[in-house]
């Protein structure tokens, strides 16, 4: 049988599962666990997977510096961090009910939950389906990988995304390049929106040296393709370490059973 893996992006999913518990139980602190079991729980009977990764941002140690933010200490200097700490206050025990869950977690060590998502999507055989409202993750759909979208509602693959967004998902990390990215403080080519970047992208405007410089340097922070450089390769040799070290015994089934006994 073909594996197919569910492949979580467990930040964006805490996010999600805390302002939407939020605006329904505003007293129980730990509602928004029940929230993302449940919606976990939702995905397995939805996609059928044989094996489910959650990918989480929080290193494993966490005075590191991220690998990103040596490349550039604005990167991510807009974010809120006490919203943050409040949201992922409870993130520690949801990793460990997963565990109970046969859930599998994985951290970085200077990365991010995207690096391991991408890594996984490059290394593991079979079917892969991303879970997450992050627009990054789509430039790993390929003929093996799609992108679910929980707000949406929508299952990207390479046609439904050419569709979308005109243009193969082989060049959005470029296109992100040019237009940059608010929430991670990226910074774009002055007075390039989407349709400018797009056609940008399709070869009808060609951009000078200064800013093909601009959108290589913003491509360091935005490309999740699998970099060379020393630390990069270090960050790799530890997520398949992490990967192989994992026993994939899950009965989805029982999960299914113990997640509908939480209500």
């Amino acid at each position: 049988m073909k594996e197919k893996h569910l492949i979580i992006d467990a930040p964006n999913l805490v996010h999600r599962a805390y302002w939407v518990s939020s605006m329904k139980n505003k007293t129980d602190t730990n509602f928004h666990l029940f929230v993302a079991l449940r919606s976990i729980k939702c995905l397995v009977e939805q996609f059928q997977p044989t094996k489910i990764w959650c990918a989480w941002d929080h290193r494993i140690d966490k005075n590191s510096t991220a690998i990103r933010k040596e490349h550039n200490t604005a990167y991510k200097g807009t974010r809120d961090g006490d919203r943050n700490k409040e949201v992922h206050e409870k993130t520690d025990t949801l990793m460990e009910l997963l565990k109970l869950l046969d859930i599998n977690n994985i951290q970085p060590l200077r990365g991010e939950a995207d690096d391991i998502m991408a890594h996984i999507s490059r290394e593991e055989i079979g079917d892969k389906i991303i879970v997450t409202a992050d627009h990054d993750l789509l430039q790993l759909i390929n003929s093996e990988t799609s992108v679910w979208s929980p707000i949406k509602k929508k299952l990207y693959d390479v046609k439904r995304f050419t569709e979308d967004f005109g243009m193969p998902p082989t060049r959005f990390a470029y296109y992100k390049s040019i237009i940059g990215d608010k929430s991670d403080n990226i910074e774009g080519l002055y007075k390039f929106g989407n349709k400018k970047a797009l056609r940008v992208v399709n070869g009808d405007i060609i951009l000078t040296e200064e800013q093909e410089n601009k959108v290589a340097e913003n491509m360091k922070l935005i490309s999740l393709a699998q970099h060379n450089d020393h630390e990069w390769q270090k960050e790799y040799a530890y997520y398949d370490e992490a990967l192989e070290n994992i026993e994939m015994s899950a009965d989805f089934n029982t999960f299914i059973t113990m997640c509908d006994n939480l209500d």
